[in-house]
């Protein structure tokens, strides 16, 4: 720039020495316009300096403000661990043995007290993160708008006639000098200060030092001010280029102030929803215990800087690696692939005054349809459920089903769990909807699958569903060999990147068996009956001494739970019981249940006893307990339109009634059993198969899977139980009779036969337990007393009861009085409950039967209006049955499928 104005003074003196006026009075217009155009740039620049410095000092407030707020965060999680050691020192307390009843009880309140403690801790913590992440948010946002302020001004700085003429007088000089070579070059110091405006013009920021750093591994730092702002290039400030051949090369890069070695803040990559590297992060340590078990780790800020190759190709450009580092500003003219997809820009600091951005495209939201299709769905359909509508109490039933989590580092984290050079995920297909999990298939861009599983709220406790599963799963493969999906990444901790509690597994191999069981002809429906009574006995094989849930044994201890001893032992053919390898078993333990009905409400807050248990006895006596004195806190009276549509019911009718079940407990546990795990729920479609072979290819949905006695677990596979319109228990007797009719008169063998007949063959331990006799009789009143209250339906609980005293001989010892009694009056008033019980099932089974409303009121998304309509036109006709006013409120009051309220 020097050399073209000394050149330019130069012409202009020659033309006065050789008078020539019009030419000097043409040239000394231009000089004007030209100096002009160059105040008006230099006013540009030096405001534009100006802002960069005001961003600059807001942002490292709001970057101390969100120090700060991570401070009291981790304030929070060490207050959490305090409260864990403590809680585990009362229960190693109260575990002892003959603990006077005195002591036992304070233990107990101190307990409670603690419980209480550590709710509010946690509800702080969640406050304290919910305010670092909305600082985090408003950090990013403001990131972004001083973006895209930024590239406005350096378009126009780049447009000025100052620019264009600075590059035509000498390319060499478009960087400028510090002051001492602007000196030496014979510019003067004021010239330079008014057209450069140096970066020790920009106020220096004030980084708050009070909160040391040595978590992080470095110093704090502050921006130096001792050198001067970096010239952009006339490039895209965004994507600079050049072309080798028939190749470009984009690297994405472009200059700010400098900053010394790095500006360092204590940033936590989850709260401004940061990316990091695939390569091996940095391990930072976190006190509460439960993080460690995430296989998403926390990792600190990286510079990156990547260079991507592109090559030319006809009507665009190919990367097929590289698209999640295309940004959206394309050059030359091309179109990028990745246009109109969603991103995540990632800002790294590095020594050398560059800024790097990366945008990681988002995968195709998709949604699989029940007949197979799929659809494009938005984001919040993800945390939603959209398959099932219900005819009453909806927002309760969807609220139970809806998990909001960040889909981001989900997205990251099955990436990581992928492997296989896997750089991105390319679709994420949400699969058909169950009733507690979200389970969603990742596609990445080098074709592998995973699935990533997440419990929805009403699967019961996240974090001991998803420790027990993992640790269920790892037991099937490792110790029993069974056809199980594997598991490649998990976390325990609902504080991760993610936001909750999830499951990245492989895709199981084959298809589901509800896609292909009606097509099957009989023959292979048997073969696959015999591959299940082959995978049972397999299960069955391995016997215990508790009954409980498996974890692994570091998850209980670290939680303070304890953490009880497999005792597993393997049956062999010939009867003895062989030890497991203690080397396997050691890592695994017994722990509590996680069915949803011992963790309701506020159930997930109280001390129950929730296992494991050594007798079928304590087992259900505990049920009975834990139900006493839920209700003696929480049970408040409530209408029952069965009895009365003025009366309520009181709690201790209910407290009554479970008084009275603990005094039949003893009779209804038929004796020690050697329990044993099972599938909970093996229904069609948690059956993979090979379609060509028609071999099992693997079994899913081990949520809640528990080790029991084989009394207490299911005696026949979901899937062979017909249809129809009375309850399971009378399904299956029924279909049982007609089967045996069946094979006695024709000789022909039907599927349940097939069944039964193998069971007794191979498993016959377990087809002994299951065939007790009276076993429904004894099981039921375990099976419904737990939350009867909470769901309204006392009916069910008492009538279980009432069916025990009056077959009480069947149960006991001819000299053995029943311990309990029902009066008169109690059986008037449950008689009458009964008729109507009875009158209203039977409506409500023919509106199964005929396909109009399933029992329940739960129907497809896009048969609900329909189904609506039918609802309010039957109960209008019910109603009308009535043969008074006051019978017409009752019937009207009964009616299932309606909000509580109405």
């Amino acid at each position: 720039m020097k050399a073209g104005r000394e050149f330019e003074w130069k012409h202009l003196r020659n033309l006065v020495y050789s008078d020539s006026e019009d030419e000097v009075e043409t040239l000394l217009g231009a000089q004007l316009n030209s100096t002009q155009s160059l105040a008006v740039t230099t006013r540009e620049f030096r405001d534009h300096i100006n802002v960069e410095a005001t961003w600059l000092n807001a942002a490292t407030g709001r970057c101390n403000t969100l120090r700060k707020l991570l401070v009291k965060q981790r304030q929070h999680i060490a207050t959490l661990d305090t409260l864990d050691t403590e809680q585990c020192q009362i229960v190693a307390e109260m575990s002892a043995d003959r603990l006077p009843r005195s002591t036992r009880l304070q233990l107990s309140r101190e307990l409670g007290e603690l419980e209480e403690r550590k709710s509010k801790a946690t509800a702080e913590l969640c406050e304290a993160t919910k305010s670092a992440t909305g600082e985090g948010a408003a950090i990013k946002q403001d990131l972004e708008q001083w973006c895209t302020k930024d590239k406005k001004i350096t378009e126009r700085i780049e447009r000025s006639p100052m620019r264009t003429h600075d590059l035509q007088s000498d390319e060499s000089h478009a960087q400028c000098l510090p002051r001492h070579q602007l000196s030496a070059a014979g510019i003067p110091q004021s010239s330079a200060s008014d057209s450069l405006a140096p970066c020790g013009a920009v106020t220096t920021p004030e980084i708050d030092d009070s909160q040391l750093q040595a978590d992080h591994g470095c110093r704090p730092t502050s921006v130096d001010n001792s050198h001067q702002h970096a010239w952009r290039t006339s490039r895209n400030p965004f994507s600079q280029t050049h072309q080798d051949r028939d190749d470009v090369t984009y690297n994405h890069e472009f200059k700010l102030p400098s900053i010394s070695e790095h500006l360092h803040l204590p940033i936590i990559p989850a709260v401004l929803n940061i990316c990091s590297s695939k390569e091996a992060p940095a391990k930072v340590p976190i006190n509460h215990d439960a993080a460690a078990h995430s296989k998403v780790h926390q990792v600190p800020l990286q510079p990156k800087k990547r260079h991507v190759k592109w090559t030319i190709e006809r009507g665009g450009c190919a990367a097929p690696d590289e698209e999640r580092w295309l940004p959206r500003r394309v050059s030359k003219g091309h179109h990028s692939s990745t246009e109109g997809r969603q991103g995540t820009i990632c800002l790294f600091y590095e020594q050398g005054s560059r800024r790097t951005m990366n945008v990681m495209a988002m995968p195709v939201f998709r949604k699989q349809k029940d007949d197979g299709s799929e659809e494009e769905i938005s984001e919040e359909d993800l945390y939603r459920y959209t398959r099932y509508r219900w005819l009453c109490n909806e927002p309760e039933n969807l609220s139970m089903r809806y998990r909001k989590f960040k889909i981001s580092a989900l997205v990251d984290a099955a990436v990581n769990a992928a492997g296989n050079c896997a750089r991105s995920c390319v679709k994420l297909l949400k699969c058909t909807e169950g009733q507690y999990n979200k389970a969603f298939l990742m596609t990445m861009d080098n074709g592998a699958e995973v699935l990533a599983r997440i419990p929805n709220p009403n699967a019961g406790p996240a974090f001991y569903t998803t420790a027990s599963e993992v640790a269920t799963r790892h037991f099937l493969r490792t110790v029993l060999n069974l056809p199980v999906p594997r598991i490649y990444a998990y976390s325990l901790d609902p504080l991760n990147p993610v936001g909750t509690e999830y499951i990245i597994e492989e895709k199981a191999g084959g298809k589901p068996l509800g896609s292909l069981w009606h097509q099957w002809q009989t023959e292979s429906q048997l073969g696959l009956v015999t591959q299940l009574v082959d995978f049972e006995t397999k299960l069955a094989s391995v016997s215990f001494r508790r009954h409980g849930c498996i974890y692994y044994k570091k998850d209980l201890e670290k939680k303070g739970l304890p953490a009880y001893d497999l005792e597993a032992g393997s049956l062999s053919s010939d009867g003895p019981t062989r030890r497991l390898n203690s080397v396997i078993a050691e890592e695994f333990a017994l722990g509590p249940l996680t069915e949803a009905r011992l963790w309701e409400r506020e159930r997930a807050t109280m001390n129950l006893d929730r296992g494991p248990w050594s007798t079928p006895l304590s087992y259900m006596a505990a049920m009975g307990i834990n139900e006493i004195q839920w209700a003696t806190a929480y049970a408040k009276p409530q209408m029952n339109a069965y009895r009365s549509i003025e009366t309520p019911d009181s709690p201790d009718d209910y407290i009554s009634l479970l008084k009275r079940y603990l005094q039949f407990a003893p009779y209804l546990s038929p004796g020690p059993f050697r329990t044993s795990l099972s599938h909970p729920d093996l229904h069609l479609d948690n059956i993979f198969v090979d379609p060509d072979t028609k071999k099992i290819t693997c079994i899913i949905d081990w949520q809640s899977a528990a080790v029991s006695e084989p009394f207490l677990q299911h005696s026949i596979p979901r899937m062979l139980i017909p249809v129809g319109p009375c309850s399971p228990g009378e399904r299956l007797e029924a279909a049982l009779e007609e089967s045996n009719v069946r094979e006695e008169s024709n000789g022909t063998v039907d599927l349940l036969s097939h069944y039964q007949n193998l069971s007794r063959l191979k498993n016959g331990q377990r087809w002994a337990a299951i065939n007790l006799h009276n076993r429904p009789l004894l099981t039921e009143p375990v099976s419904l007393l737990c939350g009867a209250w909470s769901k309204n339906d006392i009916f069910s609980f008492r009538h279980a009861l009432i069916h025990v005293a009056a077959r009480w001989k069947e149960i006991a010892p001819a000299t053995t009085p029943c311990p309990i009694q029902f009066t008169e009056r109690e059986l008037e008033l449950h008689n009458g409950e009964l008729e109507l019980v009875e009158g209203l099932g039977e409506v409500l089974h023919q509106l199964q039967n005929d396909n109009l409303i399933p029992l329940g009121g739960m129907v497809l998304r896009e048969n609900y209006e329909q189904a609506l309509h039918i609802n309010n036109s039957v109960r209008e006709m019910f109603v009308d049955m009535a043969e008074s006013e006051s019978q017409k409120v009752l019937y009207s009051r009964i009616w299932p499928y309606q909000d509580r309220d109405s």
